[in-house]
């Protein structure tokens, strides 16, 4: 599915043209579909807006509740490509897959010469039932410690710059522990969660990483499960 849409950098210039007076736009897809999101960004002009540049960046995102941050899960942020000047998204099913039909909201915003504008303002987008069957969602994965253990966890992010990010471990026991990443190697994305004699309690936890980045956005990953066995020997 491909969809095209106008938004609008507001600069104080009156509108003309075809130039839309409200740049709220509607979106209604299928879940787990596949959608090609193109957006042109125009001044009231009608001007094209240069999408290139240093420190220019056009990012989308989708989440439940647009008053309430922390309680906007399931959440997605997309980042464009740029082709001919048209800011391209890719939303791919896995996105969008096991989330409920409903209702949610979404949004454009364009970071350009240091300032950061809502281009395309919170707005409704509506989750239409998959008239296809939805894939099933695979089990989470496991990771396997020993209760005691004070062994550092690595958390690689595959080369990724991590420089200011803050990056969180929760598992979920009775009162939840939490605990912050050190950033050991942050250009080439390597942080370790360093552990307590008392932090890791036999049994089986879920678990997530939640990550803010500078902006500040924030991202909660896939729940994962922590499978803690007790020592063989006291």
């Amino acid at each position: 599915m491909q969809i095209s849409l106008t938004a609008v950098l507001e600069d104080g210039t009156p509108r003309r043209g075809l130039v839309p007076a409200d740049p709220r736009q509607t979106l209604r897809i299928p879940q787990g579909s596949d959608v090609t999101l193109r957006v042109s960004v125009v001044t009231p002009g009608g001007s094209l807006v240069d999408l290139t540049g240093a420190g220019t960046e056009l990012l989308l995102t989708i989440k439940k509740n647009p008053k309430l941050w922390h309680d906007s899960w399931p959440r997605v942020t997309k980042k464009a490509s740029v082709v001919a000047g048209i800011g391209v998204f890719l939303l791919e099913p896995g996105d969008t897959h096991d989330w409920l039909a409903g209702m949610y909201a979404w949004d454009v915003w364009l970071t350009k010469d240091g300032s950061r504008d809502a281009v395309i303002p919170t707005s409704p987008l509506q989750l239409l039932q998959s008239v296809a069957p939805v894939p099933e969602r695979p089990p989470p994965p496991t990771l396997e410690l020993v209760a005691g253990d004070t062994e550092p966890l690595i958390l690689d992010f595959s080369g990724t710059d991590i420089t200011g990010w803050i990056i969180e471990l929760h598992i979920g026991y009775p009162t939840p522990l939490e605990k912050i990443a050190l950033l050991t190697d942050p250009l080439n994305g390597i942080a370790q969660i360093d552990w307590d004699e008392s932090d890791l309690v036999a049994g089986v936890w879920s678990g997530e990483i939640e990550i803010t980045k500078p902006g500040p956005f924030q991202q909660t990953s896939d729940v994962f499960i922590f499978d803690i066995r007790a020592p063989v020997a006291p």
